[in-house]
C-alpha cells in the first residue's frame, strides 16, 4: 500500500504485516478496499511460511463481508458506471498524451485548430471524470455506511474476530520491533478503531482524516 524498503524480522515484512492490520481494521468499519497486493504478499511468504492457513480463514470473513455490498441497493449500478467512466478516462488520457508528444516532436499540432480543440475537450472530460469518479465513490460510501448503520449487528460475530485477529497481528508486529530494536514511530499504523492493547495513538482523526495514526507499543503491558 506505502512503497518502501522492506524491513524484514526473520521470515516477515513487517510493512507488509503493518499493510494487513489497517486492512482488517478498515473492514470494521466497512472499508471495503482490495486484498489482492495481500494476496501477494502472503503467497510470497512476506508474512511468514506458516501465516497461509491463518490468511485462509481471515480471507474468507473479508469477502463474506465485502460480498454483502452487492445486496445494497443501487451500488452494483454505481460501481457499473464508475467502471465505465474510468475507462473512459484511460481512453482521454491516451488521447491527450499522445496529442501532446505528437505536438513537441512536430513543434506544432499535428491536426491544426482541430487538433487543439480535441486535446483541450479531452483534457476538460478528464477532469469531469475525475471529479465524477470521486462523487460516486462518495455516494457509494455514503449508502454502504447507511446499509451497515441499519445492519450493524448482523455483522457482529466478523467483527469481533477481526478484532481478535487484529489484536494478535499488533502484539506480533510490536514484539517483532521491540526485537529488532527499531523505533516504533517507522511503523506507522493507520486505524479507524484503537480499541486495541499494544498500540499509543500518536494523532486523532481531524476533519480532513477520519483515522487515527498510531504506533507500535513496544512495552508488554497487555
Amino acid at each position: 500500500m506505502r512503497p518502501e524498503k522492506p524491513r524484514m524480522s526473520g521470515e516477515v515484512d513487517l510493512s507488509a504485516l503493518r499493510d494487513l492490520i489497517e486492512v482488517l481494521d478498515w473492514y470494521r468499519v466497512y472499508n471495503f478496499t482490495e486484498i489482492k497486493f495481500l494476496d501477494k504478499a502472503v503467497k510470497e511468504g512476506r508474512l511468514g511460511r506458516g501465516f497461509m492457513e491463518e490468511w485462509r480463514e481471515i480471507r474468507k470473513t473479508l469477502k463474506q463481508m465485502a460480498g454483502s455490498a452487492a445486496s445494497i441497493p443501487g451500488v452494483i449500478r454505481l460501481i457499473k458506471i464508475r467502471e465505465a467512466i474510468g475507462f473512459t478516462s484511460m481512453l482521454l488520457i491516451t488521447v491527450a498524451f499522445v496529442l501532446l508528444i505528437a505536438q513537441i516532436a512536430l513543434k506544432v499540432s499535428p491536426f491544426g485548430l482541430f487538433g487543439d480543440i480535441v486535446f483541450l475537450c479531452a483534457f476538460a472530460l478528464l477532469i469531469v471524470s475525475f471529479i465524477s469518479r470521486f462523487l460516486i465513490n462518495r455516494k457509494i460510501g455514503l449508502k454502504i455506511e447507511a446499509y451497515y448503520a441499519e445492519h450493524h449487528e448482523d455483522f457482529k460475530d466478523h467483527r469481533l474476530r477481526l478484532r481478535k485477529t487484529i489484536q494478535d497481528l499488533l502484539v506480533r508486529l510490536s514484539n517483532y520491533v521491540k526485537r529488532i530494536g527499531e523505533d516504533e514511530n517507522r511503523y506507522k499504523i493507520r486505524l479507524y478503531n484503537v480499541d486495541y492493547k499494544r498500540i499509543t495513538v500518536i494523532q486523532e482523526p481531524d476533519r480532513w482524516r477520519k483515522y487515527y495514526v498510531v504506533v507500535p507499543e513496544p512495552l508488554d503491558n497487555s
